[in-house]
């Protein structure tokens, strides 16, 4: 059986952990219960904030804010249906989170 978009993209994330911390970002996941499967990333750096949440489907919302402002850096929704979608996906967040 094929891994979900939401398995995939939690091994994206752990493998790039390192990338992550050296830029200066935390992050955390939160899954649901239910289904169809979802999963909430919060990210954050002194920067920016970022939540995406990834449907089993597929489709993402993310939306970055601001640290000190408070103001909406980016609000999209995409579709994703590969690894490499799923890699974008955590470029974006590392690009717009990045302190380093």
């Amino acid at each position: 059986m094929p891994k979900s978009v939401v398995q995939q993209f939690i091994e994206i994330v752990n493998a790039h952990r390192a990338d992550l911390t050296a830029a200066g970002v935390t992050s955390s996941f939160s899954l649901t219960d239910g289904q169809p499967e979802s999963l909430r990333f919060d990210a954050d750096s002194s920067r920016a904030l970022a939540q995406a949440v990834l449907y089993a489907s597929g489709e993402v919302s993310l939306v970055i804010g601001d640290a000190t402002t408070g103001a909406v850096l980016l609000d999209e929704s995409r579709q994703v249906t590969s690894e490499i979608g799923l890699s974008d996906l955590l470029a974006t967040v590392l690009e717009r989170l990045r302190t380093t």
